[in-house]
């Protein structure tokens, strides 16, 4: 299966002010699979029921925030790594950085090689609009 992207226009100014069409690819086509039709397909490939695989899914996601907020990082074999990011304002010194200066957190997710390494044979499909 070929990953489809379709073809965007978008009109930018550049640096002397003149404004010009330029063209990018935006994957395309996308549908989601929810923790139902996940649990099935899981279901399928092993010998565990879709209500186990349900419950197990569920305990995860409740558990991931719990633990993230405990300052750890939680790795999930090839599959990846989740972890808490925070940004913050620059400040003139150590002793005016405190919690105020915290300006955001993110959960970022950083794939694992082998999830890499299997998404490189990728091939795409363009669709016309």
């Amino acid at each position: 299966m070929a990953l489809k992207y379709k073809i965007i226009k978008q009109e930018v100014v550049d640096k002397v002010g003149i404004t010009k069409d330029v063209y990018y690819a935006r994957a395309c086509d996308r549908s989601k699979v929810d923790l139902n039709e996940l649990s099935k397909l899981i279901s399928r490939m092993s010998t565990v029921s879709r209500a186990d695989i349900i419950g197990v899914l569920t305990a995860f996601s409740d558990i991931i925030p719990s633990l993230l907020t405990e300052n750890r990082t939680v790795q999930l074999g090839e599959l990846g790594t989740f972890s808490l990011h925070m940004k913050s304002d620059c400040v003139d010194s150590k002793e005016e950085v405190t919690w105020r200066c915290i300006k955001d957190v993110n959960i970022r997710f950083r794939v694992g090689k082998e999830l890499k390494n299997q998404l490189k044979d990728i091939h795409f499909q363009r669709v016309d609009e």
